[in-house]
């Protein structure tokens, strides 16, 4: 079995959980998680291992792909990617520029979009190219933010691979405009 997992080793697992992916997989297994729905293996864990609920739904999400019940970035409705960038600006000066319509219509390549929400300093959330697009802020330090987008409901793993590769580039060239 690969050390990795998605974007987690056996050890920052096990360093977190108190198991690695082999011991979760053999639990779930014997305990016959590869029949039951993505809730129904979540309720197991929460009931079963002492899991908070993100690493509840991160070990369900990988068990899932693993048994090919899942397909990588595959969620219940639809495909969900994310991609990160860590800009040497204050969480502030980020935020404000990302509420800049001129500005996200030049960097999103001139695609409409429509911000549902937007809480000030912490995330976005817009209607974008017939997905939903959030955008989070994490302080890193006063002077440096961390910039995480996900976008939900892509149709097809295929589309999915090629987003996840396309934030990717808008972030880097989010952080080139931002920081020059």
């Amino acid at each position: 079995m690969a050390e990795k997992k998605g974007n987690i080793s056996n050890k920052a697992i096990e360093s977190a959980t108190g198991r690695n992916w082999p011991d979760w997989f053999e639990l779930l297994d014997k305990n016959n998680c590869y029949e039951l729905s993505h809730k129904e293996i979540v309720a197991f864990l929460r009931n079963n291992s002492g899991l908070n609920g993100w690493w509840q739904q991160m070990v369900t999400n990988t068990y899932e792909q693993e048994k090919g019940i899942r397909n990588k970035h595959e969620m219940p409705d639809g495909y969900q990617v994310s991609a990160s960038k860590s800009i040497k600006l204050p969480v502030k000066t980020v935020f404000e520029k990302l509420l800049d319509s001129k500005f996200v219509a030049k960097w999103l390549d001139g695609n409409i979009f429509e911000i549902r929400l937007a809480n000030k300093n912490k995330n976005i959330r817009m209607n974008w190219d017939e997905t939903d697009l959030e955008i989070q802020f994490y302080p890193k330090d006063p002077s440096k933010t961390q910039v995480t987008i996900q976008e939900r409901k892509i149709y097809g793993s295929a589309l999915a691979e090629t987003k996840k590769e396309y934030w990717k580039e808008k972030l880097a060239m989010l952080k080139s405009r931002l920081e020059d």
